[in-house]
């Protein structure tokens, strides 16, 4: 026995339909628009187009502006940081319910745990880049302060964002890379590492 099929009513209504012919009316001429369907299907054949979409964001960071260059960290550097700040304006939500008063301290950490840590680096030396391995990219986010982000994602295949005019490292008071931030507590814990060139910590050695 065939299985029971579902028609709704408006389907069998269609299909139920008779053709009538309604004539012509005004003027008809040819399509000469290409099929959009046969234009997609050569563009993404054509390597050079997504290279240039790329190329095209590359150039944007040329004007990215870093600030001052952090140095590399030469020797150990931890502290707390609160991310505590004072609202500046009441804060509704879409039904126009108060969240926030205006002057109010708000601690985002009071409120939902840290995602993922940080790791900022040089994306122009090795040994930071290495380094930065030792964190997966479901735990850790990597944020360049130096270097071009676009081929460090295409070469690790995870997201790599761009400190724009040090306004991260600057709040966050790091004053030297590589650095890592994890939350502890309702603070963050920000640690400077220095780095031996050629060996990488957690036994992690350096590979060329």
């Amino acid at each position: 026995m065939k299985p029971l099929i579902y028609i709704p009513c408006c389907l069998m209504l269609c299909s139920i339909a008779f053709p009538k012919d309604f004539g012509v009316e005004g003027n008809v001429y040819p399509i000469d628009e290409r099929d959009m369907r046969e234009f997609l299907a050569e563009k993404t054949h054509e390597p050079y187009v997504w290279r240039k979409f790329r190329d095209s964001l590359y150039l944007s960071t040329k004007s990215l502006e870093t600030g001052p260059n952090l140095p590399h960290c030469t020797s150990p550097r931890e502290h707390l940081h609160d991310p505590t700040y004072i609202v500046e304006k009441d804060i509704t939500d879409s039904k126009g319910n108060l969240l926030f008063l205006k002057g109010q301290k708000v601690n985002p950490l009071q409120k939902g745990n840290l995602i993922r840590g940080l790791i900022f680096l040089d994306g122009t030396d090795a040994n930071h880049i290495q380094w930065a391995l030792n964190f997966p990219p479901e735990e850790f986010n990597w944020i360049l302060v130096k270097g071009d982000p676009f081929s460090l994602e295409d070469r690790f295949e995870r997201t790599v964002y761009f400190d724009q005019d040090s306004k991260i490292t600057t709040k966050l008071d790091i004053q030297s890379v590589p650095a890592k931030v994890a939350q502890q507590g309702l603070h963050l814990l920000i640690k400077e590492t220095p780095l031996k060139p050629g060996r990488m910590c957690n036994g992690y050695t350096n590979r060329k």
